[in-house]
């Protein structure tokens, strides 16, 4: 899976996407159960774990390209596994207790 971001007249907006092999049916049908099983709105956590996948794949480019160091990656990036989130939290309490 991949974030993709597209231009828009209001902004950016961004989709998960899944790269897949057309010519592999079981891929197919596994790309085609996802788009057909998404829910219409992410929830919290979701939407935490979203953003937080963007941000460690620009660290990860920052550091490739030379404009920081992996001793710069802040501590909660440099696992690169998303933080173990507490069920049935609202956003804003994800992000007092799990800074991005």
């Amino acid at each position: 899976m991949v974030i993709k971001s597209f231009p828009h007249d209001f902004g950016s907006y961004r989709e998960v996407c899944v790269r897949y092999d057309d010519s592999d049916p079981v891929a197919t049908d596994y790309a085609y159960g996802l788009e057909n099983n998404t829910p219409a709105q992410w929830d919290a956590t979701a939407h935490y774990e979203l953003i937080w996948l963007e941000r460690l794949i620009v660290l990860n480019r920052a550091v490739r390209a030379g404009e920081m160091s992996p001793a710069d990656i802040p501590e909660a990036y440099r696992t690169g596994r998303l933080p173990e989130l507490p069920a049935n939290q609202s956003f804003s309490e994800l992000l007092v207790a799990f800074p991005l």
